[in-house]
């Protein structure tokens, strides 16, 4: 494997982590109607709840303004067999060194903190409730989407600032114990 892929596949395993955390964490709390479009959007709350928190990123992989909102391609395209339909597996990378596919898990040295709020928060709300909240007039979408073409990359810059406002009105919670759970 070429340098570059070997890249592009650490990025897409660290991103595929990140969502069978948020799969796992909606299905243990008894959520089971997620689609691309749910997984998406609470996926990018994630993103963003974390960069405001934490000032770093959550994972390599670029967010994209899409017609429907917030997307990570690699997530996407992961699901994309699925349809609108429920998503029942978890997403599957390939080890560089086998060549044999496996599930991502959570590293260590990511705080779960931000992936628990967005599934406590966000996580219970249809797909299309999530789309309004995720394309809202302040939104880092709104302020990247160009009409007619999707992949347009939504700096972190914005969606910062986007977090930033909603902080406050998601921090209700930061105390719950239940999103530890």
């Amino acid at each position: 494997m070429q340098q570059k892929q070997l890249e592009q596949l650490e990025c897409e395993v660290r991103t595929f982590a990140v969502t069978n955390y948020i799969v796992n964490k909606l299905r243990k709390h008894g959520i089971y109607d997620i689609t691309n479009l749910k997984l998406q959007k609470v996926l990018y709350i994630a993103y963003g709840l974390h960069l405001c928190l934490f000032e770093q990123r959550l994972f390599e992989s670029e967010i994209q303004a899409w017609r429907l909102g917030p997307i990570v391609y690699d997530i996407y395209r992961g699901f994309k067999q699925c349809g609108d339909g429920i998503i029942t597996t978890n997403a599957t990378a390939i080890d560089p060194k086998t060549g044999e596919f496996f599930e991502p898990q959570l590293d260590a040295d990511i705080n779960p903190r931000a992936l628990n709020i967005a599934c406590t928060a966000y996580g219970q709300r249809i797909a299309w409730n999530l789309v309004d909240i995720t394309q809202d007039e302040n939104s880092a979408w709104k302020k990247n989407y160009i009409n007619g073409k999707n992949g347009v990359i939504i700096p972190d810059a914005d969606i910062s600032i986007e977090f930033e406002a909603k902080i406050s009105g998601i921090a209700k919670y930061f105390s719950n114990e239940e999103y530890h759970k």
